[in-house]
C-alpha cells in the first residue's frame, strides 16, 4: 500500500495509548502509505487534561451489567499518574466467573513534543488545532490536533 492515500486520520486520541516505539513505527507505516504531500490528521491529550487528571481508587456494582461486562459485576477502578507524563486508567473486573484486568496507558502531550516525534518520523507539521473539527487551539485545550504532510 505505498504511496496509495492522500489522507489519513488517527483519531479518538487513540495515538496516546501506544508506545513511544509503536508511535513511531505508526507514522512510519503512515507515512509510506500516504503520496507525496499527502495529509495526516492526529489528535492526542493535551498537558491541560494530564493537569486536570485525578489519581483515585474507586469501586461499582453493576448488577444488570454495564460498559466492562453485559452480566452482572464489580468494577475496581484505579486512576494513576506516573513519571514522564503517563496515567494509567486500570479496571479489574469482577464476575462469577472470571476476574478481567484492564489497563489504558495514556501520554499527554504539548506542541513541541509532538511536533519533534512526527517531524522525527518526516512528518511536516501544517496546522496546530484544538480538536480535530478545527477549534482554535489555545493552553486550555484538553486535546491537541494537527495536520501534517507528507
Amino acid at each position: 500500500m505505498k504511496n496509495s492515500f492522500d489522507f489519513a486520520a488517527f483519531i479518538y486520541c487513540d495515538y496516546r495509548a501506544l508506545s513511544a516505539g509503536n508511535r513511531q513505527q505508526i507514522l512510519k507505516n503512515i507515512y509510506q502509505a500516504l503520496v507525496m504531500r499527502g495529509k495526516l490528521l492526529l489528535d492526542v491529550f493535551s498537558m491541560k487534561k494530564y493537569e486536570a487528571f485525578e489519581e483515585r481508587n474507586t469501586w461499582d456494582n453493576y448488577p444488570g451489567g454495564g460498559f466492562w461486562s453485559a452480566n452482572e459485576h464489580l468494577a475496581i477502578e484505579r486512576l494513576k499518574k506516573y513519571p514522564d507524563h503517563v496515567t494509567l486508567e486500570q479496571t479489574l473486573v469482577i464476575e462469577k466467573q472470571a476476574v478481567t484486568n484492564y489497563n489504558i496507558w495514556n501520554c499527554y502531550f504539548t506542541v513541541e513534543r509532538l511536533k519533534k516525534e512526527v517531524e522525527d518520523a518526516g512528518f511536516k507539521m501544517i496546522e496546530v488545532f484544538g480538536d480535530v473539527t478545527g477549534a482554535s487551539y489555545t493552553a486550555d485545550s484538553p486535546a491537541i490536533a494537527i495536520l501534517l504532510e507528507k
